[in-house]
This record gives C-alpha cells, structure tokens and sequence, in this order.
C-alpha cells in the first residue's frame, strides 16, 4: 500500500518532475555543445638498445642518448610537418615524448583540437615515416577523441 502511495504522489507532480527533466536535458545539450572536443593519441614505443640482456655503462650510456634523440625527432618540425600534412591540419598538432624512467620506453601523445583540423571525425589512417628521420621503423598515427 506504502508503494501505491509514492506513486500517486509523483502522477500528482507530474509536470514538476517532467518540467525538472526537460531542464536538466537542456542544460546538458547546452553544456555538451559548449564543450570543445580534444582529439589524443597516445602510444608507448619500445626502444632496444642493446640485443643482450645485459647492458655495461657505455651502453646504457648510448641507449640514454638513444632514447632522447628519439624524443627529439619526434617532437621536430619535420615529423609535425609531415603530420600536419598527413591530416590536412591548418595549425600542427602539440606532440609531447617522455622517456620513462629506469626502462626502453618513451611514451608519445598527441593532442589536437577539431578547430585546427581541415577533416573532422576520427582519423586512423596514414603512416607517419619516421625513417627519414632516422628511426628503422615506421610508427602508426591514429587520432580518436572525444569532449574532455
């Protein structure tokens, strides 16, 4: 009996509890609309140094030095250019590497906003060569985002 009476409650206030609904809804659509989208891509390269499990000093050294050229290849105007015409960017995306500590990773992010971007939508393809840059591999790209 106690159930039946909430609801006889809340059909009374109907358009209290409808009325709360539709503003809520409508401050959400605004605020979404509002919201500027971020797209980031984020990846963690693997760089091997040495085939040896063990590394001496002058190679660990050299895999340091190794690693930190590789941060600054990829953050250099010749990799965002050539990213900035792979995407048909007007203004070039903020790219970021980071050597983790203690390891052979770098961790890679980029971050670029739909307002800079001739396309829009998600981007997944085209290959960034970063041989030309003196890596021996070539490393995907692949852009997906969302608002933040």
């Amino acid at each position: 009996m106690e159930l039946r009476r909430y609801f006889d409650i809340l059909w009374r206030r109907k358009w209290i509890v409808l009325l709360t609904l539709v503003v809520t809804m409508a401050a959400v659509v605004i605020g979404t609309n509002q919201v500027t989208p971020i797209y980031q891509a984020s990846t963690t390269l693997r760089i091997a140094a040495s085939a040896g499990g063990n590394l001496n000093y002058s190679e660990y050294v050299y895999a340091a030095q190794l690693m930190n050229t590789y941060v600054e290849i990829v953050t250099s105007g010749p990799v965002l250019n050539e990213l900035g015409t792979k995407l048909s960017l007007k203004e070039l995306p903020v790219i970021t590497a980071v050597v983790i500590p203690n390891t052979e990773l770098v961790m890679i992010t980029v971050k670029l906003e739909p307002k800079n971007s001739g396309k829009s939508g998600e981007y997944s393809g085209g290959d960034i060569d970063l041989r030309k840059q003196g890596f021996v591999y070539r490393r995907r790209q692949n852009l997906t985002g969302g608002a933040w």
